[in-house]
C-alpha cells in the first residue's frame, strides 16, 4: 500500500493558498495537508477560512519544525531569498523538500540546498508550474522538432507577477 505524505507549506502567500487549496481538497493523490506556516494575519485568517479543520497552523518555520512530527514534508512558497534557509532547515529536520522556483538567488545557493538534500539522504524537487502553460509546451515542441533552430540565449521579462 502507498504512503499518504503529510505535507507542511511554508509561505501562505499568492502560490501558497494555490497549492494549500489544491492538495486541502484532494487534487494530488496520496497527500495530505497537515500544516501550514503563516506570518501575516491576513494569510493566517485565510487559512483558517479555507483549510480544512485538522490543519495545523503555526506563526513561523520555528514553531513548524518544534512539531516535525506532524508532517513528513515540506513544500516552500516563501520569497525567493529565504528557499534555501528553510530548505536546509527542513532537511536537517529530516523533511522532504518541493521548492517553488527559484531555489534561491544565486548557483551557490543552489548548490548548498542540493548538498543538504544529499547529506540528509531525503527527496528534493523544484516546482517548475509554468512548463505546463500551452505557450511552452509549443515552445518545447518547436525546439524539439529544430523547427526553429538553435538557440544561444533568451531573455524573458516577466512583468506580470510581483517580485520581492
Amino acid at each position: 500500500m502507498e504512503k499518504t505524505v503529510r505535507i507542511a507549506i511554508i509561505g501562505i502567500g499568492g502560490m501558497g493558498k494555490k497549492y494549500a487549496i489544491m492538495i486541502n481538497d484532494g487534487m494530488i493523490p496520496r497527500m495530505k495537508l497537515a500544516a501550514v506556516c503563516a506570518r501575516s494575519r491576513e494569510n493566517k485568517e485565510w487559512a483558517r477560512e479555507n483549510l480544512n479543520e485538522d490543519v495545523k497552523f503555526y506563526d513561523d518555520s520555528d514553531s513548524l519544525f518544534n512539531n516535525k512530527e506532524d508532517f513528513d514534508a515540506v513544500l516552500i512558497a516563501t520569497p525567493h531569498k529565504l528557499h534555501p534557509e528553510e530548505a536546509i532547515r527542513a532537511f536537517e529536520a529530516g523533511m522532504h523538500v518541493l521548492c517553488e522556483k527559484p531555489s534561491g538567488v544565486s548557483i551557490g545557493d543552489a548548490r548548498r540546498m542540493e548538498a543538504a538534500a544529499a547529506a540528509a539522504d531525503r527527496k528534493y524537487a523544484m516546482m517548475f508550474h509554468n512548463r505546463t502553460f500551452p505557450v511552452f509546451k509549443t515552445l518545447k515542441k518547436l525546439l524539439d522538432e529544430n523547427a526553429i533552430g538553435r538557440i544561444n540565449r533568451v531573455i524573458l521579462e516577466n512583468s506580470i507577477y510581483y517580485r520581492t
